[in-house]
């Protein structure tokens, strides 16, 4: 297997250094933070709408029905 082609070098040749790492993942964070801002507001803004729709569910009244004729 030494006339292999090696298609990807499993080691980099550039490394972040650390301040550029921490600056990164605190944007990753700050993304994150905000993502689960708007999945409160939008659960939220779901939980104050409820009470409306399930008042437009409700069962209907019940309505007269004639009575069917005999097939006889």
């Amino acid at each position: 297997m030494t006339n292999q082609l090696l298609l990807i070098d499993s080691r980099p040749a550039w490394r972040l250094d650390q301040a550029t790492r921490a600056q990164g993942l605190q944007g990753v964070a700050n993304a994150r933070a905000v993502l689960r801002s708007i999945e409160a507001k939008r659960a939220e803004a779901a939980a104050e709408a409820t009470p409306e729709l399930t008042e437009l569910a409700a069962p209907p009244a019940e309505q007269p029905t004639l009575p069917l004729a005999d097939a006889a």
